[in-house]
């Protein structure tokens, strides 16, 4: 069970989780060997060969993900000496504008001195291209028993916190393949301190498919999971973010 929880935790950390695969499946082979020992009780090894499995298989599809995303990376840094960001018609309200790296510019909408409106959306770019159209609508507060009664495996929102579900919806705007899960979510509370959705891995009712590939103009919508303080909630700010580290910040309500 301890094996097969460390594994799933690790399996959404780039790289990381090549390593987290070999651990989930030791776990696995033990949480079976552990269920057909006699005199011993089944339920933990049980669940501890379902959580091991879970890791399993997010550590390949991730590591899969992410693996390509770099090379993607890579190929198109060797491509191009000087990327450049490539402008899209902007509907006035509608998207925010950006700095050089497709990062907002202080002050403009969807910068930490003033973030976006919930309901808008945000073009988040990876090496200067635009990659992902993000838009992020207004959360559930105090979501622990639906995040419960979703899936028991979820963990439980640390002390001082409690589960959010903010409903996102992702496009990939860019010119190959992407994959939602490369789209980070997180919350920033009045004193700077970030809340991201790994800190506390849950099940979200109505979860976005994360891991399933989009081609350019497709989308994906859906929950996600993030614990956040139980108070102050109305002064912090929701960050949306790339794997190159561009961010956005959202209205908290």
């Amino acid at each position: 069970m301890i094996i097969g929880s460390v594994a799933l935790l690790g399996s959404f950390i780039p790289f990381i989780n090549y390593i987290t695969g070999f651990f989930a499946f030791v776990g696995l082979v033990l949480g079976v060997i552990a269920i057909f020992l006699k005199g011993r009780k089944k339920t933990l090894a049980i669940v501890g060969s379902a959580v091991s499995l879970l890791a399993l298989i997010l550590s390949i599809v991730l590591s899969i993900a992410y693996t390509g995303l770099f090379f993607d990376s890579v190929d198109e840094a060797i491509q191009s000496n000087s990327p450049s960001v490539t402008s899209e018609p902007v509907e006035p309200g509608d998207d925010t504008s950006t700095g050089e790296q497709g990062a907002p510019v202080a002050g403009d909408v969807g910068s930490r001195e003033n973030p976006a409106p919930l309901g808008s959306s945000v073009e988040l770019s990876q090496l200067g291209e635009p990659t992902w159209q993000v838009t992020v609508n207004a959360p559930t507060l105090n979501a622990d028993a639906a995040v419960a009664a979703e899936n028991s495996f979820s963990d439980t929102a640390p002390a001082g916190t409690s589960f959010a579900l903010l409903p996102i919806t992702t496009t990939y705007v860019g010119s190959e393949t992407g994959y939602p899960a490369y789209v980070q979510v997180g919350f920033e509370a009045a004193d700077g301190t970030m809340y991201n959705q790994y800190d506390a891995i849950a099940i979200a009712p109505g979860g976005i498919d994360a891991v399933t590939e989009l081609a350019p103009g497709a989308s994906a919508s859906g929950n996600i999971a993030v614990a956040i303080p139980t108070t102050g909630v109305e002064q912090g700010l929701w960050v949306v973010s790339s794997l190159d580290g561009t961010k956005f910040y959202f209205e908290a309500q």
